[in-house]
């Protein structure tokens, strides 16, 4: 099954509380996607689930995973007797965790079908998660740029931590909701 994603200090969303290095991250605004792969093999659908517990995330529990930062970056500024909030964007940094059909060769065409299925199922659904997160990070920027203003900047910048904080509570809710909706489905492919 697809894990719900979870929440860490920091503000490191990430599903099942797996943490993953990554290469490079993404600046403001921007969305980078970061693919991995874990190997299904198999002769029978057996073999194929029997795989997908040896390899696949979280110790074979899972069957995908999507890790989600949220890349804010505002800036507020004294503007006559106020602080306000004069630009702000939200980038996403996000890596995935899918499987990888390589048993071409040696299984029969039906497991090999069955496979190539279940693959593109997990993608669609850790690329929902993306869809998720893509309105979560919209969101953030919106609350961000309609900060009322303040007489102090530390005023504007507090409230604007506390605006991310919200946005990500309610994206983790969000993504659970998801995965909780459809874990029944997904648990069904094998």
């Amino acid at each position: 099954m697809a894990e719900s994603i979870g929440s860490r200090a920091g503000g490191r969303l990430m599903a099942a509380g797996l943490l993953l290095a990554f290469a490079a991250t993404a600046t403001a605004g921007e969305v980078r996607i970061d693919r991995r792969y874990y190997a299904v093999t198999g002769k029978d659908r057996a073999g194929v689930a029997a795989a997908i517990r040896f390899n696949g995330p979280r110790g074979g529990s899972a069957f995908g995973l999507a890790f989600i930062d949220f890349v804010p970056k505002w800036k507020a500024e004294i503007h006559g007797a106020a602080c306000r909030v004069v630009s702000a964007d939200v980038g996403l940094d996000i890596s995935i965790i899918l499987p990888r059909w390589e048993g071409r060769q040696n299984a029969p065409p039906a497991v090999a079908a069955h496979a190539r299925r279940f693959e593109q199922a997990i993608e669609r659904h850790e690329m929902q998660h993306v869809a998720i997160a893509r309105r979560y990070a919209a969101e953030m920027r919106n609350r961000l740029l309609r900060l009322p203003s303040r007489p102090q900047c530390h005023e504007v910048r507090a409230a604007g931590k506390a605006a991310i904080e919200e946005v990500k509570r309610r994206h983790l809710a969000a993504q659970r909701r998801f995965d909780a909706g459809s874990h029944k489905g997904l648990k069904r492919l094998l």
